[in-house]
């Protein structure tokens, strides 16, 4: 019976089996690195499709969609009456599990002791966002945006803390919620 010479196993020159004129067979060492966030989310979130409307008695009203892993979990909206944001799942149905994953990501945003309101994180995943987006536009290194924004906005409102601690060291480390 012929063999096949591509078939054949690899000698290369030394005869060794595993061993050819460009590479060896060694024992490799894996190192896992951490994948880095993608622009625009924050934790796994991210929103899209935020509309505004000027309805409501107090401004505000909006809708979006919200993103876990790239996948459609929530829609986010809010009629500018003053009340808080209603979830619904993407097919408009309640979805507490979702919404329970999103409290509990707003949980480790703002600390165990701090405000963890999902509407507050949705926010912030949104003004994350904002932030990815201008530096890129712009040409600017985002942490140098970053603390500009924070920065000015103390100075805007008179005092040095506008932005709430844990807020701050989110859209400084985004990464930090990965």
């Amino acid at each position: 019976m012929a063999t096949n010479p591509a078939r054949k196993k690899s000698t290369g020159e030394t005869g060794n089996p595993g061993e050819c004129g460009t590479h060896r067979r060694t024992d490799a060492t894996i190192e896992l690195t951490a994948v880095p966030r993608r622009s625009g989310t924050l934790g796994g979130y991210e929103v899209k499709n935020y509309r505004t409307y000027p309805i409501g008695r107090e401004g505000g009203a909006f809708s979006a969609t919200i993103y876990r892993d790239r996948k459609r979990v929530l829609k986010v909206e809010n009629h500018g009456d003053g009340g808080q944001n209603w979830y619904t799942g993407p097919d408009g149905r309640p979805e507490s599990t979702e919404y329970d994953l999103l409290f509990a990501k707003a949980k480790q945003a703002y600390g165990e002791d701090g405000a963890h309101d999902p509407d507050m994180f949705v926010d912030l995943i949104k003004f994350n966002a904002d932030i990815d987006k201008h530096a890129s536009k712009i040409g600017v290194d985002r942490t140098a945006l970053v603390e500009a924004t924070i920065n000015a906005n103390a100075e805007h409102r008179g005092y040095t803390a506008s932005w709430h601690d844990s807020e701050a060291e989110v859209l400084r480390h985004p990464e930090s919620l990965d």
